[in-house]
């Protein structure tokens, strides 16, 4: 499997486990996508601010 096949099982898996889905965490898409866009070594709980986000979701 490719990175994009892991990144989308282990988030499928994450939000299961947060009690959310992969449509209220469009906005982590975002960010995590142009992270990755920009070579940024970036994983999503790594982000300033993950906290807010989580909550407004």
């Amino acid at each position: 499997m490719d990175r994009e096949h892991i990144h989308n099982a282990v988030e499928g898996l994450w939000l299961r486990y947060k009690g959310l889905t992969i449509e209220s965490n469009r906005a982590w898409n975002r960010i995590e996508n142009a992270a990755y866009r920009n070579g940024t070594p970036t994983s999503i709980m790594d982000l300033p601010g993950n906290g807010a986000i989580m909550v407004a979701n």
